[in-house]
């Protein structure tokens, strides 16, 4: 591919050539047959360079949206001699999310690969949207050394990148909610075991108490059996359903909202995550319907960010089913729909399967429906793009 100013290089000696026949200056022409060298040498070098090099990426397998991210390009030479001024330019595509088809272009710069030694240079990005996207291919050119010709090759290796939703805070609103059993319903709990609470004091000690709980010092001045008292830990099953629903003219207001409910979800799953032994129930309804439940582990919230973060918003209503399939699942935890729109549960057209199926339809009572379009999660949640804008501010 001729550069610009091979364009300009090859003008001049047009003009020569012409200015060469038209008057028969034969020194002229020599000039003429002279410039067409440095062409030949520089599509010469071009051509082969490129050829001896090979290019690898690495990146994080994750980050949340908004989050600095950094990859690195590593490029190694097999070839005899350095390879000089090397553009590499990748491509980050959006191919799952709210953005799906949104791309953003890099070029990287190396100003000399030598033959032995591997050069590597990191540029840093920052996505502002969650989905799943697509780094790649990766595109490298070079013109050295004389710029007339550029020659550009295609890598088709591409990788994956994982972007979650934000992060947000949760409120202490928002747990005192989750933990109050005021619908009646027994909580579905598990003690963690006898020695994972905190150690708040000592009593005496009661038919049917472990040895090891002993506390024998006390226990010689009271010349009475003194045992440890500790504070058993409990937690709660937890549903948790998004609702990602707009109009089929989508607004602003409505793509942010599903955007602040599918940040709470994932803020709820790192919640739990850091607690440790819960079990979650986790739906999402949107243009593609999935669910995904069991304990929260490591290998859980990866699923789960996964998932939330590859939500589209549907313009049908898909809550019905997942509210469904939910109550059928048989846990006693609490049931929470978070949501874009304003519903109410007793909307039997919405919920027509939920109310007509005799065996769910006495778990009606335990469901929560927040509605972020009524503004019941500003006293439950903390955006995590308000965290970061005060953060900056400050």
């Amino acid at each position: 591919m001729i550069t610009r100013e091979g364009t300009y290089y090859l003008l001049v000696m047009t003009f020569i050539v012409i200015g060469a026949m038209i008057r028969n200056f034969q020194l002229l022409m020599v000039l003429a047959c002279m410039m067409v060298g440095p062409l030949l040498y520089n599509w010469r070098v071009v051509q082969g360079s490129l050829r001896r090099l090979k290019f690898s990426r690495k990146l994080s397998h994750s980050v949340c949206a908004g989050d600095p991210l950094l990859i690195e390009l590593c490029v190694e030479n097999s070839g005899r001699g350095s390879v000089y001024a090397v553009v590499a330019c990748d491509v980050i595509e959006a191919v799952d999310g709210p953005k799906i088809g949104e791309t953003r272009d890099v070029e990287v710069f190396f100003a000399r690969v030598r033959n032995s030694t591997p050069e590597t240079s990191t540029y840093r990005a920052r996505v502002q949207h969650r989905g799943r996207y697509r780094l790649g291919p990766l595109e490298v050119s070079t013109a050295f050394p004389l710029g007339l010709i550029r020659n550009t090759l295609r890598l088709g290796d591409t990788d994956d990148l994982v972007v979650y939703p934000r992060i947000g805070r949760l409120t202490p609103i928002w747990r005192r909610m989750i933990q109050d059993d005021r619908s009646g319903y027994a909580a579905s709990r598990r003690t963690h075991g006898m020695h994972e609470g905190d150690f708040y004091g000592l009593r005496e000690w009661r038919t049917g108490d472990p040895k090891q709980w002993i506390h024998w010092r006390t226990t010689a001045k009271r010349n009475q059996l003194v045992v440890r008292q500790f504070e058993k830990q409990s937690e709660q099953d937890v549903t948790i359903i998004v609702d990602a629903w707009v109009s089929p003219r989508s607004t602003a207001a409505e793509e942010a909202s599903v955007e602040r409910i599918v940040s709470m979800a994932a803020s709820v799953v790192a919640d739990l995550s850091a607690v440790g032994g819960c079990q979650m129930y986790l739906a999402c309804a949107g243009a593609k319907s999935k669910n995904l439940h069991g304990s929260v582990s490591q290998a859980f919230v990866h699923e789960a960010m996964t998932m939330l973060a590859e939500v589209t918003p549907a313009t049908h209503d898909a809550i019905d089913r997942a509210l469904l399939e939910a109550l059928r699942v048989g846990r006693t935890g609490k049931v929470v729909i978070l949501s874009s729109r304003k519903l109410e549960l007793s909307d039997t057209n919405t919920f027509q399967q939920v109310w007509n199926d005799h065996t769910v339809r006495s778990e009606i009572g335990r469901v929560m429906y927040l509605s972020d379009a009524r503004g019941e999660l500003e006293n439950l949640f903390i955006d995590g793009a308000q965290i970061n804008a005060e953060k900056e501010s400050s």
